[in-house]
């Protein structure tokens, strides 16, 4: 359940950030309006806005950090590695418990 969720909320970064990129909003000049919907979409957008992936520059008006993306997906990266690093520990000792 929490992969499924975990795959929805990085499918809806990739949508809000291929928005900006499609549009060139990479600056503040060329800043452009995003219509978030409510729920999922509108939390990912002020997460990336807060951890710094995207700037808004008047209400509902943002532009893309390119260099702010290209760090939370090498931060989203090291936690995958853990998590399946973590898992397959996890596997492994059962696998070892299982078989006394």
């Amino acid at each position: 359940m929490g992969a499924v969720v975990a795959a929805m909320a990085m499918a809806a970064d990739r949508r809000l950030v291929e928005h900006l990129q499609e549009r060139r909003a990479i600056s503040p000049e060329t800043a452009q309006p995003i219509d978030a919907r409510p729920g999922m979409e509108r939390r990912r957008l002020a997460r990336l806005v807060r951890m710094g992936v995207v700037v808004e520059t008047q209400p509902d008006t943002y532009y893309l950090l390119e260099s702010g993306w290209h760090a939370y997906l090498h931060r989203m990266g090291r936690r995958l590695r853990i998590v399946l690093i973590l898992g397959l520990v996890l596997l492994g000792l059962a696998f070892l418990l299982r078989g006394r």
